[in-house]
Order: structure tokens, then sequence, then C-alpha cells
């Protein structure tokens, strides 16, 4: 046997091996895709069906508070006036956070669209789309919403050294 013998003899049983070891892996990796695949529909349908419910409720607001009123002169109400005040604060500091974050999520996106034009990295619309809904994700939308542009910055080819430097400065400092 010659060493260019054994060493095709070599790849081939690495191959075969390699081979091996993926048939045996792929159920498994398959599974797996199968079930990430069904968590992110199942959060898209709770999604869905939460903001439906949302809108039902806005929608009905006005027999909503209504029949929230005519609970006063109900059995319950000596129950009612004693929740009823907490309920309302709570419901206007509620509304008063989505509104702060509201206004966070639009600063956020305006900021990230600049530094994203200013690195000149593509796509800068949808990658601004993703940061204004990934900011309402605590914490860690922050992160959700950082993959996508530093994926765009790498892949895409490199026109100008801006974004590397940006995205190192920017990996820095977070």
């Amino acid at each position: 046997l010659t060493l260019e013998a054994l060493e095709g003899e070599l790849r081939s049983m690495r191959l075969e091996n390699i081979k091996t070891w993926l048939k045996e892996q792929m159920p498994d990796v398959a599974n797996r895709i199968a079930g990430i695949g069904l968590n992110i529909v199942n959060l898209l349908i709770q999604f869905c069906f939460s903001l439906l419910l949302s809108f039902f409720i806005v929608f009905d607001g006005i027999k909503l508070r209504r029949a929230f009123r005519n609970l006063e002169e109900s059995p319950v109400r000596d129950f009612y006036r004693e929740i009823a005040p907490g309920l309302i604060g709570f419901g206007r500091l509620i509304g008063r956070a989505f509104q702060a974050q509201g206004v966070i999520a639009i600063c956020n996106t305006l900021l990230t669209f600049t530094a994203i034009k200013t690195l000149m990295i593509q796509n800068e619309v949808f990658l601004s789309a993703i940061v204004f809904i990934c900011s309402f994700i605590p914490v860690l939308g922050v992160v959700i919403s950082s993959v996508p542009i530093a994926i765009m910055a790498v892949i895409q080819p490199v026109g100008s050294g801006m974004i590397h430097d940006g995205f190192l400065l920017a990996l820095a400092a977070v």
C-alpha cells in the first residue's frame, strides 16, 4: 500500500463515519427544527389572539364603562367601591407605561435608523422595523433586534470600512 492509497482509504472511512453519524442524527435534528417551528407558530397564534381581544375591548369600551358603572347600583356595590379606585389607578399606570414604552421605541428606532444609514448597512427600513417591534420586549428585545443588524453588517459586501469599524465600535459598547 502506498501512502496516497492509505490517505484515500482514511478519507473514505471518515466520510462513511460522517455519513453514518448524520443519518443517525437527522431524525433528532428534524424533530428539534419541527419543535422550534411549532413554538414559533404557537407564539404567533397567541399574539394574534391577544391583539384581537385587545381590539374587542377597545371597540367595546363605552359599553364596558357603562357596565362597570352599573355595578355601583348592584348587590356588590360595597366591593366595587372598595376595589374600583385601585383598579382605575392601576389601569392608568399601565396605560402610561405603554405610552412611555411607545415613545422609547420610536426614539430607539430613529436612532438605530440613523446609525444604520451612517454605517451604510443595507435594508435599513426592515431592520428599523425589527428594532421598533423588539423595543416592546423588555431587556431581551435589544439583543434580539441587534442580531439581524449584526448579521447584515457582516454578510453584506464590503463597501466601506465604516461598516466594520462601526460594528466593532458597537460591539465594544455593548
